[in-house]
């Protein structure tokens, strides 16, 4: 072997991350083949290979994915969307404010994907009737369901991988990411509604021209017509709540969350007749297990051969064992790559990092777990590829003839994600590290860490 394994496992990490972001829609298979390519050349050892496998993060993806996919098949999701229109009265200012509300609270427990599509095509419909603009709806629910998703664990993936790896709890993350998070979805719609007053009120515009018209939107429609299947919908409800419970309180009944994700799972195959099942089981992403299979291996490999410990001292002497100079490092590193590149490797890799840092030098893991989490979600929005929300927002203006074209999102969407960041960052510091003092001589340092090491950048 000509190149240290250490090198060739990390050359193979780097590749497949690069071309997952380049072709997205294969990511399943360039994981595979770099996971193969890992245990063919002896980086990752055969009787290793389950050790380093998250089947914690596995087995909670499976299930909140299966009941999720349940509940799109009943019409859960627009039955929904229909409901809260016809109760905001199709207002132009209550739907920008309560369907992105809503999407962001619904990507806190289930897929952000679904919620987007359901809710942008509503908009796109409502906009339409209105002769108005629907980029500013789009875009305020594109941002809603990328940071409701850092509230809770099971908001988004990358928040499951750092939970299930550093040993946290559905409450861990709903009292520590949750109310940052929520604050953070706020304060941005009400800046983004600052920035969109124009497009807001040509819609209410719009409805005024509707209602002295006498037409009333919605009219003699109810939100019931989308439900398919109200056995299905309510079985599968009842199993999601119950999914949300015992991830609640099974660390409080000494439960594994494994065993506590199954038994709704269970339930729901038992309650349900065999041909109501086999219509939603194609909608579960099994290959999103598959690629979560595969990245557990190649990232594993970087463990093995020492890399993520030698990441994690890098770090920690990087920040001179300051955890405020730590925690915005990482909070703004993987906000500022998830703008980019698929933040789930990233996540994988660092949750480790950051269970190596806490055991070799002391530094608290829940605060750098919490600033990776926020900045993995939040920096998602950034572009139109830094998360499937985006795209599928996006995509459902361009199938109804509304195309913005990127410079129009990143306009918006680029200062709004920092913003937002430094907003997180800043109720991190504040909430983790009570003394200004402290916080002020950090960010000095902060800065002086972040010119000194990427000066470069600046020559």
């Amino acid at each position: 072997m000509f190149l240290a394994p250490w090198v060739l496992a990390l050359a193979i990490f780097l590749l497949c991350y690069l071309a997952v972001v380049i072709f997205p829609r294969h990511k399943v298979k360039i994981a595979f083949a770099g996971a193969f390519l890992v245990i063919l050349l002896g980086l990752l050892p055969a009787d290793q290979i389950l050790h380093f496998i998250n089947f914690r993060a596995i087995i909670v993806i499976f299930a909140l994915y299966t009941i999720l996919a349940a509940l799109d098949e009943a019409g859960a999701f627009d039955w929904m969307a229909h409901k809260l229109a016809v109760h905001s009265g199709h207002h132009p200012i209550a739907l920008f404010f309560l369907f992105p509300l809503l999407a962001g609270v619904l990507a806190a427990f289930m897929d952000a994907v679904s919620s987007v599509m359901i809710f942008s095509l509503l908009l796109v419909r409502i906009c339409h009737a209105l002769d108005a603009d629907p980029f500013p709806y789009v875009m305020a629910v594109i941002f809603a369901a990328n940071t409701g998703g850092a509230m809770t664990m099971v908001g988004d993936p990358p928040n499951i991988v750092i939970g299930t790896e550093l040993g946290y709890t559905f409450f861990d993350f709903a009292i520590n990411t949750g109310p940052i998070a929520f604050t953070c979805l706020v304060v941005g719609l009400f800046v983004l509604y600052a920035s969109h007053r124009k497009e807001i009120r040509e819609a209410e515009e719009g409805k005024e021209r509707l209602s002295k018209r006498g037409i009333a939107l919605g009219e003699g429609t109810s939100p019931y017509h989308s439900v398919e299947d109200k056995q299905l919908l309510v079985t599968s409800l009842a199993c999601f709540l119950l999914l949300i419970f015992v991830l609640i309180i099974h660390h409080m009944l000494h439960i594994d969350i494994c065993i506590a994700c199954i038994i709704p799972v269970a339930l729901l195959f038992l309650l349900l007749p065999k041909e109501k099942v086999a219509k939603f089981l194609p909608k579960i992403d099994w290959g999103l297990l598959a690629f979560f299979v595969c990245l557990f291996i190649m990232v594993g490999a970087l463990e093995y051969q020492g890399l993520l410990g030698h990441l994690a001292n890098w770090l920690y002497e990087a920040s001179h064992g300051d955890i405020i100079i730590a925690s915005l490092a990482m909070i703004w590193l993987s906000c500022l790559l998830s703008m980019v590149v698929d933040n789930v490797p990233f996540a994988a890799a660092m949750a480790i990092v950051i269970e190596d840092l806490s055991l070799t030098t002391g530094l608290p893991a829940d605060v750098l777990a919490w600033s990776l989490a926020l900045g993995c979600d939040i920096g998602g929005t950034g572009t139109p590829i830094g998360a499937a929300p985006n795209l599928t927002g996006l995509s459902v203006l361009e199938q109804n003839g509304y195309a913005p074209s990127w410079i129009r999102y990143m306009r918006i969407a680029i200062p709004l994600t920092l913003g937002v960041t430094s907003l997180a960052s800043t109720l991190v510091l504040f909430r983790y590290t009570p003394a200004p003092v402290i916080i002020i001589c950090s960010l000095s340092e902060f800065f002086k860490w972040v010119f000194g090491t990427f000066g470069f950048l600046f020559l």
